[in-house]
């Protein structure tokens, strides 16, 4: 592999020359001077040698990664890849490397190296087919399961339990992965990278076919909001059963949930999330810079979030479908889930006073601050100006919702009493999928339209009056037909 050298133009005062590579003194300074290397390239003819330049890169890092992809540019010219190679090969050295400019790149880098690899990086990518990946998902779910009494785990469940022993944390320490079960949203999501992963095979002309299509996997059951009625409140209040895993408020009990916190540090962030339904990413992630109260708009563009949750993922419903099993990690500050949520917001007078008033609060917590101040730039921070972990605000949540005794609603629940209110407001559908970041909105309708009983409400009486009736017909009904009897 061709060597990189560390390089400036500096002019030697003694000859009045640019020093010769290599030779100035404060190269070792470490903003001093880039980074460039020579390839060895073909020549028009055959003959001659050609060696390119290629620079500068202002560090040593981003130079090494430019030459692979030179070198691969220059020598490894046809596309094509072998059939011959590894499935860990050209998941590490080709196919991850295409994929780092998204968003959900540690994801993908996640779900190759806890699965694919240990699963079939052994197996040569012309010899995959749609056994191996079957047999794959079937491991995949029994990781973390009681395995029968008399039968052994596999030689591939234990391959994939090994790799998940345990990972380096924060602290360069050792801790163990989740020792909970692969959800089934979780398994179709690690299927659908496999599956991407083998659809560039087939693009490049490596396979005819993709053997990761249409594997008969169980398709997770998904879960719509039920909105907490004065029924569903006095049955949970006498077993303290939820009557479904996701619970929506009324607009009135969203009312009276903001009404009990008000005096609390971070009420205006919870009011801005049951006006506008953001996410728990957004509005952790929210920026200064993005909101304009005297216009009154805010601009979601940043989430702050852990792999925890499916909002590091690409956009898609599954806020609803059963719960993903991400590993704890590191805070990660990302784009949007997708285009559709990067969106512009609008702002309420109410909610634009809240934001002015908090602002003020920030300042003051600022200035006392003083020097120990973190300048994040966040609109909810907590009182040194450091980002507040997804982990403590829904802790704060709940902790809240126990204190005033409201109906259990999840963090995210606020997002769907958001949309149910906007719905019964008689807002657009289309508006409030835009405000929510949906990127359809037959998703928003399909989702809400059952927990608003006053569209369904207005719905009954409209068919009624479209059915003409004589005068004596409302209110009153015989109970039996004329002369029956």
């Amino acid at each position: 592999m061709p060597k990189i050298k560390k390089r400036c133009w500096c002019i030697d005062q003694e000859t009045g020359k640019v020093y010769r590579e290599g030779h100035c003194p404060r190269l070792k300074e470490k903003r001093h001077g880039s980074y460039w290397f020579r390839l060895e390239a073909p020549s028009h003819d055959g003959t001659s040698r050609r060696q390119p330049r290629f620079g500068p890169y202002p560090t040593l890092q981003e130079a090494k990664d430019a030459r692979a992809k030179e070198v691969q540019r220059i020598h490894g010219g046809d596309l094509r890849l072998s059939p011959k190679m590894l499935y860990r090969d050209y998941l590490e050295k080709r196919w991850l490397e295409s994929k780092k400019h998204l968003k959900s790149w540690s994801d993908y880098e996640e779900i190759v190296r806890l699965y694919a690899i240990p699963g079939l990086g052994y197996v040569k990518v012309g010899d995959l087919n749609k056994d191996h990946f079957l047999r794959l998902a079937e491991e995949i779910r029994r990781i973390n399961r009681k395995t029968k009494v008399g039968k052994r785990e596999s030689e591939m469940l234990l391959r994939l339990l090994a790799v998940r022993a345990e990972r380096a944390d924060k602290d360069g320490g050792k801790k163990r992965y989740s020792t909970r079960p692969i959800s089934l949203a979780r398994l179709h999501k690690i299927m659908a990278v496999l599956r991407s992963s083998m659809s560039y095979l087939v693009k490049v002309g490596t396979l005819t076919d993709n053997p990761a299509d249409n594997l008969p996997i169980p398709t997770p059951r998904r879960h719509k909001p039920l909105i907490w009625t004065e029924g569903r409140v006095a049955r949970w209040r006498s077993t303290g059963k939820k009557p479904a895993k996701i619970m929506v408020w009324t607009p009135e009990q969203s009312g009276n949930f903001l009404d009990n916190i008000t005096g609390h540090r971070l009420y205006p962030l919870f009011h801005l999330v049951l006006l506008t339904g953001l996410r728990r990413s957004e509005v952790i992630g929210l920026q200064w810079a993005e909101v304009d109260l005297d216009k009154g708009w805010m601009m979601i563009r940043e989430a702050i979030t852990t792999p925890d949750t499916d909002e590091t993922g690409e956009e898609s419903e599954e806020d609803l479908w059963e719960e993903d099993l991400w590993e704890e990690a590191e805070l990660e500050r990302l784009g949007t889930k997708s285009e559709a949520g990067e969106r512009y917001v609008s702002l309420s007078r109410s909610t634009v006073a809240v934001l002015r008033a908090w602002k003020r609060t920030q300042s003051t917590e600022r200035l006392k601050a003083g020097r120990h101040w973190n300048d994040t730039g966040l609109v909810f921070t907590r009182p040194d100006g450091r980002q507040i972990h997804p982990h403590t605000l829904v802790y704060t949540f709940e902790q809240l919702l126990r204190r005033h005794d409201m109906p259990p609603i999840t963090f995210h629940g606020m997002r769907h009493s958001s949309a149910s209110a906007q719905l019964a407001a008689g807002i657009e559908p289309k508006v409030i999928s835009q405000t929510l970041g949906h990127s359809r909105t037959s998703f928003t309708m399909d989702t809400y339209v059952h927990v608003a009983p006053e569209i369904q409400h207005g719905a009954a009486e409209a068919t009624d009056a479209a059915i003409p009736r004589g005068a004596s017909a409302y209110g009153t009904w015989p109970g039996r037909r004329e002369g029956a009897g």
